[in-house]
């Protein structure tokens, strides 16, 4: 957690040079390793594949794919997202806040979940961005509870690329 916390600070703090934000029609795709916490389980290592358009230079929406590791088991899932993005004036970094809804299953146990999540993208280039959050779940089907998850990731901006 520290590890991430300081990722987080890197971000926003090397925040500098402009480069041009996201625009309407541009897709993100991106790959993140991601840790949970669920209830008494010492934790959940996830890796997500997110695909996204952006409708607006300020809404995205898309879909994740993601692989989940707990004690052994193995589970995947699939689920639809939504995020508003909060332009900012250098345009290196890229706050958002949004929602999402996971269907995914270890084994024969069902663990969806609707949340909502927070983090930032800081963008290397005009294409490449490192993508920081956390999000905070409710599970519903067959194990209730909250997840708190917290991620880091990289991002590729098609129609960017010159």
């Amino acid at each position: 957690m520290k590890k991430l916390s300081l990722i987080v600070f890197a971000v926003f703090v090397l925040a500098g040079t402009a480069f041009s934000q996201v625009e309407k029609g541009d897709f993100n795709i991106s790959g993140s390793l991601s840790f949970s916490k669920y209830k008494d389980v010492d934790g959940m290592g996830q890796f997500d594949a997110k695909g996204g358009y952006y409708v607006t230079q300020n809404i995205e929406v898309g879909a994740t794919a993601l692989i989940l590791a707990s004690g052994g088991d193995t589970g995947v899932g699939i689920g639809p997202y939504g995020a508003y993005n909060f332009l900012t004036q250098d345009a290196k970094l890229l706050p958002y806040v949004g929602a999402n809804l996971f269907l995914f299953s270890i084994g024969d146990i069902s663990l969806n979940s609707v949340g909502v999540n927070g983090g930032a993208k800081y963008f290397i280039t005009e294409a490449i961005n490192v993508d920081a959050g956390i999000t905070i779940q409710q599970s519903f089907g067959d194990i209730e509870g909250s997840l708190f998850t917290a991620r880091v990731g990289i991002g590729f901006i098609l129609g960017k690329v010159k």
